[in-house]
């Protein structure tokens, strides 16, 4: 495997059938899978020193989060049907309600503040492509109050 993002040379035939291959997915070792324009994209695990980071994001928003929202590091894979892309950003912040799941996608929609940390293999797709989608989930059916 490289440094970089790679991704997958099947195209499923649907967004389900997409989120179905990240499940049976065998992903290697330090990687994590995801979806970026309608492929599986495996990407390596965060460095360590980005722990760090994260942590101080979380201590700093944590106080201005939205009542009944809870700020996380875990990295869970949050999936936006309507986009049809599926990503596991490296803060979130949510209704704590959409964590009282078994399941392992859930709901884009219940995010209210993501964070990317970029690199230079990821930074394309992380100002971009998901900039769009984070920013036009919560306005679609839960605006933010």
């Amino acid at each position: 495997m490289t440094d970089r993002p790679t991704t997958s040379g099947a195209e499923p035939g649907s967004f389900e059938d997409l989120l179905d291959t990240l499940d049976e997915l065998d992903v290697p070792d330090g990687y994590r899978a995801g979806t970026v324009k309608g492929t599986v994209v495996l990407s390596p695990w965060s460095k360590g020193y980005y722990t760090r980071v994260m942590r101080l994001v979380c201590g700093q928003l944590e106080a201005y989060l939205p009542e009944g929202h809870v700020i996380e590091r875990a990295p869970n894979l949050f999936v936006f049907p309507g986009a049809e892309r599926a990503y596991g950003p490296g803060v979130h912040a949510a209704d704590e309600r959409v964590f009282d799941s078994d399941g392992t996608h859930l709901d884009g929609e219940a995010l209210s503040f993501v964070t990317e940390l970029t690199s230079s293999s990821t930074r394309d797709g992380d100002l971009t492509d998901k900039v769009r989608v984070y920013g036009r989930a919560r306005t679609t059916k839960n605006p933010a109050p």
